[in-house]
């Protein structure tokens, strides 16, 4: 009995806290690595590139022209690197992008006489 209590600790170990601390570490390597020019998404869902960081855990971020926030870098949800490509868009992308909505065809629409049918019911 003592035994199966001990790998129920073990697994329990291996399978849920190791992982988390090697995803803490990850982040934590992340916010550490951030520079000028990295593009970043806030928590908040505010996007912007970060053009200077601040003292330990702060960074100004641009979010439009002559638009500058100051945030907390655990706030940040997806970083960018400068290098990092993405930002601009495929040409495949650019074609989806516009609006392709129609007007329904008119065979779609039902026929007059079906809405009066459907309405004397």
């Amino acid at each position: 009995m003592l035994f199966f209590l001990a790998m129920m600790g073990v697994l329990g170990y291996f399978m849920l806290y190791r992982p988390m601390q090697k995803e803490k570490k990850q982040r934590q390597e992340l916010i550490e690595s951030l520079g000028k020019g990295d593009k970043v998404v806030t928590a908040g869902g505010i996007h912007g590139v970060i053009v200077e960081t601040g003292k330990k855990d702060t960074a100004v971020v641009e979010i439009a022209k002559n638009t500058r926030i100051t945030i907390n870098k655990g706030s940040l949800s997806v970083v960018n690197p400068k290098g990092a490509g993405g930002s601009k868009p495929d040409a495949k992308d650019k074609d989806s992008s516009k609006d392709h909505t129609k007007e329904p065809a008119e065979d779609s629409k039902p026929a007059s006489g079906a809405k009066k049918k459907a309405a004397a019911s």
